[in-house]
């Protein structure tokens, strides 16, 4: 019969999914046995109880007798704790010899009831162990390490971290354990063997995950790619089990017999490293979960301290690090110490995997009753601001791996830079860095970092030249990770907890104007350019919405610091683009400033608002009159050009609708009732008011002269003066007082006038029309008094829009009385004056502008008076 030949698989495609199953086994799969975990630790409970208790030992059989014995002591550990429910040790479910087929299952469940029927059959509660069984099965384990079918991988690696785990414990409490009786079931003998147990364990994974070829030197040709792969796969995840099951870990009374299995252990995982380059994250992988494992009971016992010392000195520095420079062996990479530069040198031609090891290495230095201090080439910190741009194109290389999976040398970097916080909610930046560095901070060495690799390398800078789909991901990744959108671990691999960095740092650094033009505007705005793509959008468009949703979601989730984080997080998408809600068709910003409907409950949000309409007032001004002193782009020798102006303007302009749809939102947002309804409604009308003296200002004005009037000391009896005292300045005093200062601090070609150009003063006249003409709409009656409130007697509605006029009235005249310039028309402004602009203009030059007004309030509020006499007739 001819052999069935299996279709050819794609060898690139075989590798990213085959290092993506062992990273994510290691997060996933390995929790296919916790149930199976937690009854075998129940049914040594019921065992124990047993033990203390007089039971039948004339029992027939013991299929049947099991559950006779564990309803008596049950019934005794009732007795005793008066506990209405104990454990009952459950019988195994599927036949022995078909668990191994169902450990190799797709389906997470099937092999979670495959692994506890297996281990439930070779460690039966109540009789030790099953020794021939349990070897056959040990045997099986491994050999089922190598195949590629379905999970079995990940089912036989699982199972075998349970396994080991009932065998051989990490502390005996007798001389003897189940696997040596395992062992000798193996072995065929009863003697003494030489080598320990654990050493036994190894020398069985290595004999098994041998390819034919390594174990008979006699077979000839060539191994097959796929054949090879498998073996090497087998013994990867074959360690990773047995550092997941516990055993490795030491004390003083077995320190001799393990300490050598796991150096052999960590020589294993550097020869998996040097064979195939597709394997070096996956075994790097493997060496920082073998350290963390003593690394994590290093403060309780210092003998983990010192294995792990032990294993970075004698094997990783010497065999890893140190052979990074191609062409050179141990010693003379070690020969670099005494020369500066060639440390720089040595680090540079690190790989991303070897990077990562040496920064997981210095991270936990120190940890417990470890030595604090560590052999060349990690006696310095790796991580400062001279090695930066050494490891820039290290990390940038990073962006190859497939998404949404990061390097976990990114992990390793986190961890360097920031600790958890105490209650565990979160991770924040390190007060103090590794190794004692107090030269440096990690703030600064986070922000040089994410500058000079994301930046510059991964986005291109201020040109395009070498970004890609891949690398923009990567960007939008460390994005979302930074700004806390995504989470970390706090002991790398992983990702748990969110990262709540400075506000300051997320908003000039993670998120500056360049940042979020090019993963944001330009990705989520991209589509056109023909009418077969007309509809057309760019492949990172859903991950660019994902990212900004999920960076903003955890922001409105956060409840410390959470208005400051949002108005910084405001103002950065603001300095991109100031119609960056429209640009990208969300309501990122109208979210975080609550301006989406919901109805504020607490005084700091009125803070928000306040800062955020300065906030904007600098942009309008600062754009509009000068160079931005308040944006991260350099324009250079453009900004003075007509062109760049005009841009400008035109930018300045976007920030004035901002300002008016602020107070437009904030009008008509529902203040609630209650006792807190006079107090809101007292926070909007401060708000309004502001703004409506902010565009009165700009628009009518010259503020250049105004005077900052302060109260007089003495109280003499003159005629009363129409300048405002500073205790009582009108809002419109405030805000040309506010103009004048950021006018004469922003750099300009004119003689330091605090005018706004003619384009935007227009602008804002016809704003504060429209926002006076909704102040008026929206302004609700209001009680007069405590007596008229108990009498249900309310203000007029005439009478509060007179009174909305009337302040509007005394802003102007105080503008005036305290040297502003009512601004007059120019013969340069009149050619650009449309028969709308020149009516608007010709009502700001006249001065009886402000009678107007007050007649329109008069006749408004006689006219309410007719009415309600006729209604009462």
């Amino acid at each position: 019969m001819a052999k069935k030949k299996s279709p050819k698989k794609s060898s690139s495609t075989s590798k990213k999914v085959n290092k993506a199953a062992v990273v994510e086994s290691e997060n996933v799969e390995m929790k296919d046995t916790a149930a199976v975990e937690e009854t075998i630790q129940e049914n040594k409970s019921v065992m124990e109880e047993n033990d203390s208790m007089d039971v039948d030992e004339n029992v027939g059989d013991k299929k049947e007798a099991n559950s006779e014995v564990v309803n008596k002591a049950r019934e005794a550990q009732i007795a005793r704790s008066g506990a209405s429910k104990a454990v009952v040790v459950p019988a195994p479910t599927i036949p022995f010899l078909d668990t191994f087929y169902a450990l190799a299952s797709a389906d997470a469940t099937e092999r979670t009831t495959a692994a506890r029927s297996l281990l439930l059959h070779c460690f039966p509660p109540l009789s030790g162990v099953n020794a021939k069984d349990a070897a056959y099965a040990f045997k099986r384990l491994l050999n089922g390490l190598c195949s590629g079918r379905a999970s079995a991988r990940q089912g036989y690696a699982s199972t075998l971290a349970s396994f080991l785990k009932f065998a051989l414990p990490a502390t005996k409490k007798s001389s003897s354990c189940p696997m040596d009786e395992i062992r000798r079931e193996i072995s065929g003998t009863d003697e003494e063997p030489e080598s320990s147990t654990t050493m036994f364990v190894r020398t069985q994974l290595l004999s098994i995950t041998n390819s034919p070829a390594q174990q008979d030197t006699k077979i000839g040709g060539r191994k097959k790619g796929s054949e090879e792969r498998d073996y090497q796969f087998g013994r990867l995840f074959g360690i990773l089990a047995i550092v997941r099951s516990g055993t490795l870990q030491v004390d003083e009374n077995n320190l001799s017999d393990k300490e050598e299995t796991i150096k052999g252990y960590a020589s294993d995982l550097i020869e998996l490293y040097n064979q195939k380059k597709w394997m070096r994250e996956t075994t790097a992988h493997g060496l920082i979960s073998l350290l963390d494992s003593f690394y994590r009971n290093a403060e309780s016992t210092s003998v983990a301290a010192s294995v792990a010392d032990s294993v970075v000195r004698e094997i990783i520095i010497p065999k890893l690090l140190l052979t990074a420079l191609d062409g050179e062996d141990a010693a003379t990479s070690a020969s670099h110490a005494t020369t500066g530069d060639k440390r720089e040198r040595l680090i540079s031609a690190f790989s991303p995997e070897q990077l990562a090891l040496a920064i997981h290495i210095q991270t936990n230095t120190g940890t417990g009753g470890g030595k604090s201090t560590l052999p060349y080439p990690l006696d310095q910190p790796i991580l400062s601001l001279d090695l930066i741009p050494k490891l820039t194109p290290i990390l940038s290389s990073t962006s190859s791996v497939v998404h949404p999976r990061i390097h976990l040398v990114w992990d390793e970097v986190w961890s360097y830079l920031t600790v958890a916080k105490d209650d565990g909610s979160c991770r924040v930046l390190r007060e103090k860095l590794p190794l004692g560095n107090k030269t440096e901070d990690a703030k600064s060495i986070l922000s040089a970092l994410f500058q000079s690799t994301t930046t510059s390398l991964l986005l291109g800078g201020n040109s395009n030249e070498g970004t890609t789909h891949e690398r923009r991901a990567l960007a939008l990744s460390l994005v979302e990770i930074l700004s806390g959108g995504s989470t970390v671990n706090p002991n790398g691999g992983g990702r748990t907890i969110p990262m709540r960095l400075p506000v300051d740092t997320v908003e000039h650094s993670i998120l500056s104007p360049l940042v979020v033009k090019k993963l944001f505007l330009d990705i989520i705005t991209a589509g056109g350019g023909g009418k077969k793509k007309k509809h057309a959008s760019h492949t990172l468009k859903p991950l660019a919405v994902h990212v900004l949703d999920s960076f903003i979601g955890s922001i409105c989730q956060e409840e410390e610091n959470s208005e400051e984080l949002r108005l910084g997080v405001v103002r950065a998408l603001l300095r991109a683009d100031a119609r960056f809600d429209g640009q990208t068709k969300t309501d990122a910003v109208s979210t975080l400033l609550k301006l989406d409907g919901s109805t504020p409950s607490k005084s700091a949000t009125s803070d928000m608002w306040i800062e955020y309409s300065d906030f904007l007032e600098r942009q309008i001004l600062s754009l509009s009159c000068g160079t931005p002193t308040d944006m991260d782009t350099d324009l250079g020798d453009d900004a003075a050009n007509d062109e760049a102006k005009s841009a400008n303007a035109h930018e300045s302009l976007g920030y004035l609708d901002l300002l008016y749809s602020l107070a437009k939102k904030v009008l008509r947002i529902d203040m609630g009732s209650g006792d807190s309804n006079a107090e809101q409604q007292n926070i909007k009308s401060l708000l309004i008011d502001r703004i409506l003296g902010f565009l009165v200002a700009s628009s009518y004005f010259d503020c250049s002269k105004l005077k900052n009037v302060q109260p007089s000391a003495k109280k003499k009896k003159k005629k009363k003066s129409t300048k405002v005292d500073s205790e009582e300045k009108h809002a419109a005093v405030k805000a040309g007082l506010r103009i004048n200062a950021i006018l004469k601090s922003t750099p300009s070609d004119a003689d330091k006038i605090a005018i706004c150009p003619y384009s935007v003063r227009v602008a804002a006249s016809s704003r504060f029309f429209s926002l006076l003409s909704d102040y008026m709409t929206l302004t609700a009656p209001t009680p007069i008094n405590a007596e008229e409130t108990e009498g249900g007697n309310k203000r007029s509605k005439g009478n509060a829009i007179l009174e909305a006029l009337s302040n509007v009235s005394q802003g102007w005249n105080a503008l005036e009385a305290n040297g502003a310039t009512l601004l007059m028309k120019t013969e340069e402004e009149d050619g650009e004056m449309d028969d709308e602009e020149a009516e608007t203009e010709k009502l700001a030059k006249s001065k009886s502008v402000t009678q107007k007004l007050q007649n329109l309030a008069a006749d408004k509020d006689d006219s309410i008076k007719l009415k309600t006499e006729a209604n009462t007739k």
